[in-house]
């Protein structure tokens, strides 16, 4: 009993190896904000992506002269379509559209699947955006 005591003592002592630890410890949060930067960069675009498809989207059935709303409704799920494919960057969910007598509100959301921060965690990042379009006689206005 006392020799092991003795090597506890031995051991308890003994300062070789700690920068190694120390370096294992502190690698683990230094890959999740790295992995957070990366992956949040990433949700920036997809976000940019999705607003500007929404925008599009927004323009087109304010400039159409579709005037049953399911149909202009669809019409606008196919020129969203048409502007973001999902299969590049960030799977889109539907795109909701409310239709007043002077304004068009289109929003969308997508699910971008994380690279590094599933390590940590976390899976996917939802992004979403909204763009309104203001329908007036002869033009049109983005807000």
């Amino acid at each position: 009993m006392t020799i092991l005591l003795k090597l506890l003592s031995r051991f308890s002592r003994d300062e070789r190896g700690v920068a190694a630890i120390i370096l294992a410890l502190a690698l683990i949060p230094i890959f999740g904000a790295g992995g957070a930067a990366i992956d949040y960069s990433r949700a920036f675009l997809v976000k940019n992506r999705l607003a500007n498809a929404l925008d599009a989207t927004a323009l087109a059935m304010g400039a159409s002269n579709i005037s049953d709303e399911d149909k202009l409704k669809e019409f606008g799920q196919k020129f969203f379509q048409a502007n973001y494919p999902a299969e590049k960057l960030g799977v889109p969910g539907a795109v909701k559209v409310t239709i007043t007598d002077s304004h068009i509100n289109v929003s969308g959301a997508a699910q971008l699947p994380t690279s590094l921060m599933g390590l940590i965690g976390i899976d996917k990042l939802d992004v979403h955006a909204s763009a309104q379009v203001t329908k007036e006689q002869n033009a049109l206005e983005v807000v």
